[in-house]
């Protein structure tokens, strides 16, 4: 793979660095979750939505190298990777806060993170049509 295709890979997590960023730099830093702490809920939906879509972004540049007919094993796959994503995530959360004691929440709160996130997901894999 040369540098330009994997160039174009990287450009289709665009929405989950975008979100990311925007977690990081705005919407901590102002105290949204002190304030609302239902504010997680959405986010974590929307997190797992904006990763499953460039999963699938993935899927389409690489169509030509990877045909998968069946649309449940597509979605499988898909959400076997955001999955995947969603608990390196959260185990970058309780490294922060062993590090440098980033609040971290209970292991209740970490699987309803990941239920929220695979609600998102879901929403995306089923409902984003991949063009084939």
């Amino acid at each position: 793979m040369d540098f330009l295709k994997l160039i174009k890979l990287i450009q289709c997590f665009y929405l989950p660095i975008l979100i990311y960023f925007i977690n990081r730099f705005i919407i901590n830093p102002i105290g949204i979750y002190s304030r609302w702490e239902w504010f997680d809920i959405p986010m974590h939906i929307i997190g797992g939505f904006a990763i499953v879509y460039s999963f699938i972004l993935v899927l389409r540049k690489l169509d030509k190298k990877i045909i998968i007919k069946d649309r449940f094993i597509e979605i499988l796959i898909i959400m076997g990777l955001f999955a995947l994503v969603a608990i390196f995530w959260e185990f970058y959360e309780y490294v922060m806060h062993i590090i440098i004691n980033v609040k971290q929440n209970s292991l209740e709160d970490t699987l309803l993170d990941f239920m929220f996130g695979l609600i998102g997901g879901l929403i995306g894999a089923i409902g984003i049509k991949v063009k084939k």
